[in-house]
Formats: C-alpha cells, structure tokens, sequence
C-alpha cells in the first residue's frame, strides 16, 4: 500500500512562476506511514507538483518523509487526491471553500441540512434536487455538479499518467492543455505529445506496452530523427540511408528495409514530410 498523509495545507510558501511545483506547510491529520506517526497534529513542510491549491479542504498526500539540509524534516510528494468529506461539518466546510462558485458558508449549510452525509452523492447522481434547497437554481445546481466531477477525472488522470510514467509535474501540465481528452490522445498516439514531454521519456512509455515496430512508433522515430539530425547538422535536408542507419539504432531488434521504406512512402503520401531526390525534409 502506498503511504500517504491526510490533512490539510495550511500556507504556500514558494510556488514557481513556470510550472506547478510548490513548497508549503502542511497539517497532519492521519498517515499509515509509521515514520510519520510522530507528526501528526502537527505541522510539516512540503514539496511537490499541484494544481489549484485550496486551503480549505483536506487532501491525501502520497510520498516519503525527508530531510532537508537547512529546513530540516520535509514530506517529498509524488501525487496527491482531494479527500473527499464523509461528515456533515467538513462537507460544509468543502462546499463553502470557494471551489464552487457562487455557494458560500450559509448555503452550504442549507445543503447540507437537507441532504447530511449523502450531500456529496447528491451533487455527483442527483444534482436536480439542489435546486429543491432556498438560493440554489438549477444552473447553480449543474456547475457545482461539473465541478466536482471535472476535480474527479483530474485526479484519476493525474494517477493513470502517473502509474504509466509521467511525473506529477508533467500530468498536470499535460491535463492543463489538453484537458479531459489527454488519456485519449495518450491511449491513439502518445508521440503527439512530444512538444510537452520529451521524445525519449513518451517513447519508453509507450514500448512498455507495445511492440518497437509498432507503426505508430515507426512513424514517430522517423519524425524525431529527421528533426534530431537537422539540428546537428545544421541541414534541412536528410539523405533517407542515413535516416534508416540513425533508425536502426533505435530498435533492439531488426528493424526492416522494407517496412522503413513502407512507412516513409505513407509519411510522404500523407504531406508530413518532403521528398527531394533520395533526400528528405519535416514539413514545415
């Protein structure tokens, strides 16, 4: 079982202006992380990649205790999830957090009186009935639904990117850009990903469940090394029996003429690269 934390963020203290790496303080709560025992109820510093950050709602930490030289004791985090509230006082405390729109501390508590513990079930199954409460309409009813759904595909798309590979720092990139259609994108074609995560990393990723002569990864490798031999040559231009030596590398196994040759015909038929000659370029 992964070892995590429970509680809640209690400061930011440094956050970086180009990516979602934070440092913050952090309340302890619960853990099952023997090493962490002596910390709960009390405060600990904390590093790693988030999206949003909102002080007042729990989550679930999972990572290791560490030691910093000059901070001293620290939780280094390799993902996180939202807790999701199961009592009546913390479900008014997470509706009212301002990650709803237009719910504040009183209609929270209106909602939570007429629906108590199963209040969260209601807006994911049922958000209809919300409006039945005093200041919600249906609108209101439906965003606050969109939201807590939208916040649960996130998390589960920041755990698949993570089982597969990618850190938590590249998943929330990736799901900032691409949104809820990146597990597709990941699942049709990976290597379209390949202006937010290097070549080298999607390409490992994807061989730990494909075959290397897959021709979704031929057409991707043929792509990158023109690209990669451009640039070291300073050329536009690559010769195609240097392109297939430089491709050859790339495979453990026997990577074809034919199939190379096959695949490069297609790239060429489909507008993706330039043919001049016995020579070969990206389309711009």
């Amino acid at each position: 079982m992964k070892k995590y934390i429970i509680g809640n963020i209690r400061k930011i203290i440094y956050e970086s202006n180009t990516g979602p790496y934070k440092v913050g303080i952090f309340k302890i709560r619960e853990t099952n992380d023997d090493l962490m025992e002596e910390y709960v109820n009390k405060i600990i510093g904390f590093t790693g990649s988030f999206n949003d950050i909102n002080q007042d709602i729990d989550y679930i930490l999972y990572g290791q205790l560490t030691t910093h030289p000059k901070y001293g004791a620290q939780y280094a985090v390799d993902s996180y999830e939202i807790k999701e509230p199961n009592d009546t006082e913390s479900i008014v405390l997470y509706l009212s957090s301002g990650m709803f729109r237009g719910v504040g501390i009183k209609t929270a508590k209106k909602i939570v009186e007429r629906f108590g513990d199963k209040t969260i079930d209601v807006i994911k199954n049922d958000y209809f009935s919300l409006s039945l409460v005093s200041g919600m309409t249906e609108k209101k009813a439906k965003n606050m639904h969109d939201k807590l759904m939208e916040n649960e595909i996130n998390q589960d798309l920041i755990i698949k990117l993570n089982s597969l590979g990618f850190s938590v720092k590249e998943a929330i990139n990736l799901i900032t850009f691409y949104g809820k259609n990146l597990f597709n994108i990941v699942q049709e074609n990976i290597y379209t990903l390949v202006d937010k995560v290097p070549f080298e990393k999607l390409d490992l990723i994807y061989l730990k469940e494909n075959s290397e002569n897959n021709l979704v990864r031929i057409e991707a490798l043929i792509k990158h090394n023109i690209s990669k031999l451009c640039n070291e040559t300073g050329n536009t231009l690559v010769k195609k029996e240097e392109l297939f030596i430089e491709m050859k590398r790339c495979f453990k196994g026997e990577l074809f003429a034919d199939t190379y040759l096959s695949v490069l015909e297609k790239l060429i038929k489909d507008g993706e690269i330039i043919e001049c000659k016995t020579s070969i370029a990206l389309k711009e």
